[in-house]
């Protein structure tokens, strides 16, 4: 029987009607296609991701599957708390849960678990979108424009603010649905969703905690005058829900927070970085800085300051967006309110981003608590993606439904300006190829413009697909598995299930240079960017890391930065340890300095490192807060102990001829440390591990004090007789005496 083609149209027609209707199973397929890089662990998500953010929750979850909990991690900065980590996700359980299936360390499950994230988050901007009653294709241009738009595509190394900002969609959902209808289950919902949002101090963390509470007041402002009181009351429990579920997370940073580098930055310190108006031009074209491809030219960061979200969101807004009040008909000036605020929200967060270079960020500064901890402006561009994926989804519905052409005059004045200053600052910089860029959107944007020339309604489904099509390619093509947020797994060989027998012989030679000892002796770690953090994934003790976020003292002691240099060359020493072969390296255990070249590891070892166990007899006490440095760097730490004057006074050990120890057997993890001692006098006991707040000693039964000696380390008086002393280390101590 003949097939009758005419039959054939109709049949497409209907068909692609019902799959644009099912956009949650729409956006699957697009999310899986997008996804399939890093699910197969061909590639991984770089920087970042694999060399910061990994290894910690790599080793939190070898804590947890070995019935410990990572409170204290003994393989970076030679101690320190990693659960106070604001950006360390320790109490992230929608990422530390996932991650306990996994047999670590295998990043492939990592980066799994991170798209998996990004889906969570389209689903929920499915949902905002449905709310607002915005058709299928306005969904789902709103939902991938938040997945994949500016900085959610080129910041996927940051995994901490990624996995907030991916929570954002689900508690601006909550507080939609507890403003309709305001009851304690829905408070329940939007405060939990916002407590597991705000579980990673980041200043993403914090600019979406002040987005949603200025959304709540507007959601306030237009509840019913009857029903203000009892929205007012579901909200407030909403709040007051979402601060007690991330309570530990910001008390135990907060307790740690006044012995750090970061208690408070300066004005210049917190605009550092600052939105470069070059890179404003990325908002028309992804690729006209070389982003993507080529040779990057634009200023600053590769990843921090992209904007482009896609033409079609863009577009729908310059050409939809404007004020629909006198357009007469069914849906005259929806959503109107809902649009003035996020046009706000678009305006004063790039404002916010713009740094130093405008007074709004100096007067904010100075006005709101708790900017003056973070730094880089540009975090700020997060807000932007959902401001402008909602304002053009919104824009391209009131199209479908037939509305005319309504430009949206003020951002159609900006993005002319904006492009005669792109275009001039690339002949300028002469770089012509870059205008190819720019025909591409003005290609793009003319096929969509023709795609939606007619005003019937309602749009024909394969111009619907087709438009969708045109959106997926360019995110595809400009923010999809570029070099910003994908690279080959290859890079990443130390983190796999089996590593490959050249990275394997690598960590055994690490291994063998610092022994096996119950307390570990360190390395300091020079050109490994992957073992930087990571040497804490295979036991290996470093001296150094990869952290915003220092211990005072240490930093000051020892001359360790945030961001370790590339070499041992580059390293910056202190009055106590000038070189590496003083002697306060010998107190840290400092086992050897390893350089990668290109021939291997160059291990260079120190001739001398002190037992992890001392019993000094002789105590010396200084009144600074560390001792002088002239007399430290001669001492002999076996025989001397220096003692702040206040450390002095909390004991009655002698102060000179102290008794003679003997140490038996030695059990160590990384929150205890369990030691066989006995003596016939009282006698001092020093174990060479950093000592901070949280830290406490017990001999025997009985509580002891355990001081602070040698600068920084935990120094015990053990009594007369044979003892198990045990140093164990407490995070309600540790809220406690920071608080």
């Amino acid at each position: 029987m003949p097939v009758r083609f005419e039959r054939i149209a109709p049949w497409l027609q209907q068909r692609t009607q019902a799959v644009l209707e099912r956009p949650l199973l729409v956006l699957f397929v697009i999310w899986l296609l997008f996804s399939w890089p890093w699910l197969s662990g061909k590639l991984s998500i770089p920087w970042d991701s694999a060399q910061e953010f990994y290894p910690g929750l790599a080793f939190a979850v070898q804590q947890l599957r070995e019935g410990s909990f990572p409170w204290w991690n003994p393989y970076l900065f030679a101690g320190y708390p990693q659960f106070a980590d604001p950006q360390a996700m320790t109490f992230q359980p929608t990422v530390v849960l996932p991650l306990l299936l996994s047999d670590l360390p295998a990043i492939t499950w990592f980066n799994t678990v991170i798209v998996l994230h990004v889906f969570l988050a389209g689903i929920g901007a499915l949902a905002v979108a449905r709310s607002y009653r915005l058709s299928p294709l306005a969904q789902l241009l709103f939902a991938l424009t938040f997945m994949y738009g500016g900085v959610a595509a080129s910041r996927m190394q940051h995994t901490p603010m990624l996995i907030s900002y991916c929570l954002l969609p689900w508690l601006w959902w909550g507080l939609r649905r507890l403003a309709e209808r305001p009851d304690w289950r829905r408070a329940l919902i939007a405060g939990v969703v916002g407590g597991l949002c705000a579980l990673q101090l980041t200043q993403v963390t914090y600019l979406i905690a002040l987005l949603m509470g200025c959304y709540a007041l507007w959601l306030l402002y237009c509840c019913p005058h009857g029903e203000r009181w009892r929205c007012l009351s579901a909200l407030a429990a909403a709040a007051l829900v979402s601060l007690l579920l991330s309570s530990p997370q910001w008390l135990s940073t907060f307790a740690f927070l006044p012995f750090t580098n970061r208690a408070e930055l300066s004005l210049a310190a917190a605009a550092e970085g600052s939105l470069r108006l070059p890179t404003l031009a990325t908002l028309l074209a992804g690729n006209v800085l070389s982003h993507t491809r080529g040779t990057y030219w634009g200023p600053g960061d590769l990843s921090q300051e992209y904007l482009y979200i896609g033409i079609l969101p863009l577009v729908a807004w310059l050409c939809w967006g404007g004020d629909s009040g006198k357009h007469r008909g069914k849906h005259r000036g929806e959503h109107q309110g809902e649009r003035r605020f996020w046009s706000a929200v678009l305006l004063l967060a790039f404002l916010y981003a713009l740094g130093r270079h405008t007074p709004f960020y100096e007067w904010l500064y100075h006005v709101l608590p708790g900017m003056s901890l973070f730094r880089r402006p540009p975090d700020a561009l997060f807000l932007t993606v959902p401001a402008l994926g909602l304002l053009g989804a919104m824009a391209l519905d009131r199209r479908l439904r037939g509305q005319p052409t309504r430009p949206h005059k003020p951002a159609l004045v900006a993005a002319g300006l904006l492009l005669a200053y792109t275009i001039w600052m690339v002949l300028a910089a002469h770089r012509p190829q870059a205008l190819m860029w720019l025909l591409y959107s003005a290609a793009i944007a003319g096929a969509l413009l023709w795609l939606l020339r007619h005003r019937s309604r309602p749009v024909a489904a394969g111009v619907l697909l087709a438009i969708l099509l045109l959106c997926v390619l360019d995110l595809r093509l400009n923010n999809v598995v570029t070099r910003f947020n994908a690279h080959k797994n290859q890079d990443l060989r130390l983190y796999r299930s089996s590593p490959m027998p050249a990275e394997g012989k690598l960590i055994a030679q690490l291994r063998t240079t610092v022994g096996d000892n119950p307390v570990p002796e360190r390395l300091e770690l020079y050109g490994m960017a992957l073992l930087t953090n990571g040497a804490g994934v295979f036991g290996i003790g470093s001296i150094s890391g990869y952290n915003p976020m220092l211990y005072n003292r240490y930093a000051r002691l020892f001359g360790i930065s945030s961001y370790p240099p590339d070499s041992s060359e580059q390293r910056v020493f202190t009055d106590w340890a000038p070189d590496f072969s003083a002697r306060a390296f010998d107190l840290l255990g400092l086992r050897g300095i390893v350089n990668r070249s290109a021939d291997g590891l160059d291990v260079t070892l120190r001739p001398s490192v002190l037992p992890r166990i001392l019993n000094p007899t002789e105590v010396r006490v200084h009144e600074d807060d560390l001792p002088p440095p002239e007399a430290f760097r001669l001492t002999d730490f076996s025989q001397t102990l220096w003692l702040p004057a206040g450390e002095a006074e909390k004991t009655d050990c002698p102060m000179t001829a102290a008794g003679g120890l003997s140490v038996g057997s030695v059990h160590c993890t990384p929150n205890a440390v369990t030691i066989e001692v006995s003596g016939e006098a009282p006698g001092w006991l020093v174990l060479n591990e950093i000592h901070m707040s949280g830290w406490y000693a017990r001999v025997g039964d009985e509580e002891v004090p355990l001081l602070r000696g040698n600068g920084m380390f935990r120094v015990v008086c053990v009594p007369a007789g044979s003892h198990r002393l045990t140093i164990a280390f407490s995070p309600l101590r540790f809220l406690a005496a920071g608080l």
